[in-house]
């Protein structure tokens, strides 16, 4: 939480993320939208990007300071990830997008059977 408040002092955070999808982030998660401007390169160069270097760091030290969790909590992790896959896969924001570039039927293809694939 300490990164991410360092980092919304000199970024300002983007409009509130829905109660839908935010349950499947982290309340440290930074959300923000960059300006379409020329102070963006120096935000992504100045904040944006160490501050991804400082959570990647944080990451990797919980990664490797991890130890196996009990069964019950594994399904209970599982069952997080398939509920977000099934969300995406109903929500993606790149589908009509994509329709467009590639047709319906590859565009159904790639989101379901390889961008949130549930195995």
């Amino acid at each position: 939480m300490k990164i991410k408040d360092q980092f919304h002092q000199k970024v300002p955070m983007a409009a509130k993320m829905s109660d839908q999808i935010a349950q499947f982030f982290s309340p440290g998660v930074i959300w923000s939208k960059l300006p379409k401007e020329e102070r963006s390169e120096n935000l992504i160069n100045n904040n944006l990007y160490p501050t991804f270097q400082k959570y990647l760091d944080l990451y990797l030290n919980i990664l490797f300071r991890a130890e196996e969790v009990d069964l019950k909590f594994q399904k209970e992790l599982i069952n997080g990830q398939i509920q977000y896959l099934e969300y995406r896969k109903s929500k993606d924001p790149a589908r009509p997008m994509l329709k467009v570039l590639f047709g319906e039927t590859f565009t159904e293809s790639l989101i379901n059977n390889l961008l949130f694939k549930i195995i």
